[in-house]
């Protein structure tokens, strides 16, 4: 029985990559750094914004990585973009499962999105960075959403975009679904398109969506 679903933000709930390989190289080239490639960026884009720049860097002062990450940088909200049908599959999972939001980016990051993108409403929890000591994939994150939301991690389902994510997941007793074009064995279902995640949640549950929901993109 699954009675609720955790969605990882960035690369699941938003496609946020351009947004953050802008804001990424601008903060470190204002502060005379190198201005890392898109690829750099883009490979530690699991990591929390602390370790991101720690490693991008090479700094090993706690006290300048933490001055970096409160330079006054503006960051590209809007090139934050929705995954197609984002709104309609929340509002499916909203009616039949708790909903909670378990990402490694800061609270201030996070809600202009939130915001910008209309999801607020569909939320009862949102874990980030300042909320745990150890972040994915640890699995302590998970499962203090499932705490807040009064669930057993066994009931809960986890959606991220990256294996870590994964990892966490199965660490922390849930079920796991990877959006991404590349497969992973270890996660319980791999989806390319947002718009199929009730299905799969439904599946993992053991039962069938329902004739109340069909992808938009695949229905006839």
């Amino acid at each position: 029985m699954i009675s609720a679903v955790l969605f990882d933000f960035d690369g699941v709930l938003a496609d946020t990559i351009d947004a953050n390989v802008e804001f990424i190289q601008s903060l470190l080239k204002q502060n005379g750094y190198d201005e890392p490639s898109y690829n750099e960026v883009k490979s530690v884009f699991y990591m929390t914004y602390f370790d991101t720049i720690k490693h991008l860097t090479g700094e090993k002062s706690e006290r300048r990585i933490k001055e970096l990450m409160d330079a006054d940088v503006d960051f590209p909200h809007h090139l934050v973009r929705p995954p197609p049908g984002e709104k309609e599959v929340l509002s499916y999972l909203n009616a039949r499962y708790k909903l909670g939001i378990v990402s490694s980016a800061r609270l201030g990051y996070l809600l202009p999105d939130f915001d910008r993108l209309g999801i607020t409403k569909y939320f009862s929890t949102v874990v980030t960075e300042e909320d745990t000591k150890m972040h994915k994939p640890h699995p302590e994150p998970l499962l203090l959403a499932a705490r807040r939301l009064n669930v057993e991690s066994a009931r809960c389902v986890y959606v991220g975009d990256y294996p870590s994510d994964v990892m966490a997941a199965r660490s922390a007793g849930m079920k796991s679904i990877l959006l991404s074009d590349e497969n992973f064995p270890l996660a319980d279902a791999v989806l390319d398109d947002f718009r199929d995640i009730p299905q799969a949640v439904a599946r993992l549950a053991g039962r069938q969506a329902g004739q109340s929901y069909m992808n938009p993109a695949t229905a006839p």
